[in-house]
C-alpha cells in the first residue's frame, strides 16, 4: 500500500512541480484532470477484482495475460531484485524485457503489483506531457500549450485505455514525449540567442538522451532507431553550409541506405533481438499506401476491437488539417518530427498491420504541428512585433518567443527545428 500512495502522491505534486511558471487556473485545470484519471483508475481497478477476482483485464488480446503470467513468480523474491536476464528470461527471451523488468520489480515492492502499474503509467504520462507542454509554452504561449494538454489528456481517450490496460505501450507513449520534450529543447536556431544554455546543461541533455533512448529500446527496438535515424535525417536537413539541391540528395541517398539496409541483415538482426517481432521490411507500393491511408473506420482491428473506434475517429479528424496545415504554413522547417511520423507510420502501418496502440506516439507530433500552425495565425498574420514576450503571472518574468516575421521561417516549429 505504501507503494500506492507514494505513486498517487508523486501523479498528482510532479506536474505541478514542472508547471510552475503556469496560472494557478491552469495548473487548478491540469490537476482537477490527474485528479479525475486517477479516481476512474481506482474505481474501474477495484470495480474489476471484485467483479472478476481478476486485477487484469481480458479482452481479444492475449498480452495482458502474458505479462501477468510471466512476472508473477517474482512475488516471492527480494524487493528489486529482478535482474536484466531474469527480466529476459521471463520475456522468453526477448529483447524487449523493459515491462517484464518494469512489472517484476512491482511484484516484488508491493502486494497491489496491476495497481501500482496503472498508477505508475498514469504518473509518467502526466509528467512526460507536463514536459511537452513547458516545451509548447515557451515556442507558442500558454493559450496554446493547455489546448495541448486538454487534447493529449482528454481528447485523446486511448491514453486512458491504455494506461490501464496491462500492456505497455503508454509507458512507450510517456518516454517519447519525454524524448521530445528534450529534443525540442536542445535542438534549437543557430540565431535563437535569447535563451542561452551553457555547454554542460547541454551536455547533461543529450547524456539524458541516450539513458532514454535505451530505455525506450528495451520496450519496443525499432522506436529507438527511428529515432536515432530522425535526427540523423535532422542533421542533413538543416546543415546551413550544405546548399538545398545537397540537401535533398543526401537526403534521398539517406533515405535509399536506410531502406536498403532495413530490406536485408538488419531485419533479421532486430527480429532476433525482438523474439521474433519484425519492426519493419521491405517497402511495396500497398504497403506504402497501406500505411499512409490506415487506420480506416471499416478495417478489422475495429470490428474486433470496438473500443479502436474512437481512436479511429479522432485520429482522422485530426490528420487531415493538421497534413494541411503542415504543407500549408510549417513545410518551410523540415525536422526530426517529419521522419519521425513517416518512418513510425510506415512501420505500423505497413508490416505490422496497424495495431492502434502502436501509433499512439504520432499523436503529439500531430498535436505540434496544429499548436504551431494556430501560433503562426495568431502572431505572424496579426503583424505582431519580431520577439513576442510573455509575462509569467507567478513571478513577473518575461518569457520570451523568437518570431521570424517575413524570414521563410514559420513560427512553432522554427523554435526547435535546430536551423
Amino acid at each position: 500500500m505504501v507503494v500506492v500512495i507514494l505513486l498517487t502522491v508523486l501523479a498528482l505534486l510532479l506536474p505541478l512541480v514542472i508547471l510552475w511558471p503556469f496560472s494557478r487556473g491552469q495548473k487548478a485545470l491540469v490537476l482537477m484532470v490527474i485528479v479525475l484519471h486517477l479516481i476512474g483508475m481506482f474505481l474501474l481497478h477495484y470495480r474489476l477484482v471484485h467483479t472478476t477476482g481478476l486485477p487484469i483485464v481480458i479482452d481479444v488480446h492475449d498480452d495482458e495475460q502474458k505479462y501477468y503470467d510471466n512476472t508473477a513468480h517474482f512475488a516471492n523474491q527480494p524487493p528489486f531484485s529482478v535482474t536484466r536476464s531474469a527480466a529476459i528470461d521471463a520475456a522468453q527471451g526477448s529483447r524487449h524485457f523493459g515491462y517484464e523488468f518494469v512489472l517484476g520489480t512491482l511484484w516484488t515492492i508491493t502486494s497491489n503489483p496491476m495497481l501500482a502499474m496503472r498508477l505508475l503509467k498514469t504518473l509518467l504520462f502526466f509528467t512526460s506531457l507536463s514536459c511537452l507542454i513547458r516545451v509548447w509554452r515557451t515556442a507558442y504561449g500558454s493559450g496554446l500549450a493547455m489546448g495541448g494538454f486538454a487534447f493529449m489528456a482528454i481528447v485523446c481517450t486511448p491514453v486512458f485505455y491504455y494506461n490501464y490496460r496491462n500492456l505497455k505501450d503508454s509507458l512507450i507513449l510517456a518516454l517519447f514525449m519525454f524524448i521530445m520534450a528534450l529534443l525540442d529543447t536542445l535542438l534549437r536556431p543557430r540565431k535563437d540567442q535569447l535563451r542561452p544554455r551553457s555547454t554542460g546543461k547541454t551536455a547533461l541533455g543529450w547524456f539524458v538522451l541516450l539513458i532514454l533512448l535505451y530505455t525506450i529500446s528495451i520496450f519496443r527496438l525499432y522506436v529507438a532507431a527511428a529515432i536515432v535515424i530522425s535526427l540523423m535525417m535532422h542533421a542533413i536537413a538543416t546543415t546551413p553550409r550544405i546548399g538545398i539541391k545537397g540537401r535533398v540528395a543526401l537526403l534521398a541517398a539517406s533515405i535509399i541506405v536506410v531502406l536498403f539496409a532495413l530490406s536485408t541483415g538488419i531485419v533479421a538482426a532486430m527480429k532476433e533481438m525482438s523474439g521474433g517481432e519484425i519492426p519493419l521490411g521491405t517497402p511495396t507500393l500497398l504497403g506504402i499506401l497501406q500505411a499512409f491511408l490506415s487506420p480506416v473506420p471499416w478495417g478489422v482491428l475495429v470490428q474486433a476491437e470496438p473500443f479502436n473506434v474512437p481512436f479511429y475517429s479522432i485520429y482522422w479528424l485530426l490528420l487531415p488539417y493538421v497534413l494541411y496545415v503542415f504543407f500549408r504554413h510549417l513545410w518551410g522547417n523540415i525536422n526530426w518530427r517529419l521522419f519521425m511520423y513517416i518512418m513510425i507510420t510506415y512501420a505500423v502501418g505497413a508490416p505490422i498491420g496497424d495495431p492502434p496502440r502502436k501509433r499512439l506516439i504520432v499523436y503529439p507530433i500531430l498535436v505540434t504541428w496544429l499548436l504551431a500552425h494556430l501560433a503562426y495565425k495568431r502572431w505572424v498574420r496579426a503583424g505582431q512585433a519580431e520577439y513576442e514576450a510573455e509575462v509569467d503571472q507567478n513571478d513577473g518574468q518575461k518569457y520570451e518567443d523568437y518570431v521570424p516575421v517575413g524570414s521563410g521561417e514559420e513560427i512553432g516549429l522554427n523554435v526547435n527545428s535546430g536551423r
